[in-house]
């Protein structure tokens, strides 16, 4: 099956607790959907993942800077909301959340690098030890990842954010 690797240049660090006990997780990658006889699904795949970067980097913000940031955040009914600390006014992921996702991506210098990777090809690597809650979460394990899908000569692209 193949999947696109979604290999980020740097990890980020993201308190996926949901309890007051924090629970800090490093993301290294985490994989997409790929479909090979459709272009036009896979650009759309790739609008999301830059957009899943973009919302990534408002969660390691806010986990890592919350006095820093110009905004909080808040669970309300298994829904993230975001609220603006000048205007106290609450925020679901629109223009605005966006933004400030752009803003942190420049702020970390946040990109990333897709590899296309046949998953059947990785049938020797224990992928249930290092992803959780689908991010690849084990540097090493991202690292023989990025070996096989070079292997498989399928790089597909190397991004720069912000987008």
């Amino acid at each position: 099956m193949k999947k696109q690797l979604i290999k980020l240049n740097q990890p980020m660090l993201i308190n996926n607790s949901n309890t007051l006990a924090r629970n800090y997780q490093t993301i290294y990658g985490f994989f997409a959907p790929y479909f090979d006889d459709d272009e036009e699904r896979n650009e759309l795949v790739e609008d999301h993942i830059r957009e899943y970067i973009n919302y990534l980097a408002t969660i390691h913000e806010w986990d890592n800077n919350r006095c820093g940031c110009g905004y909080s955040l808040r669970n309300k009914g298994g829904e993230l909301r975001w609220i603006d600390k000048t205007t106290g006014k609450e925020h679901t992921w629109d223009n605005w959340t966006r933004e400030i996702g752009r803003k942190c991506i420049d702020k970390f210098g946040q990109g990333y690098i897709s590899y296309l990777i046949d998953l059947d090809n990785a049938i020797y690597e224990c992928l249930s030890c290092g992803i959780s809650g689908g991010w690849v979460c084990c540097k090493s394990l991202m690292d023989t990842l990025v070996t096989i899908a070079e292997d498989q000569e399928t790089e597909k692209s190397d991004c720069d954010l912000p987008f």
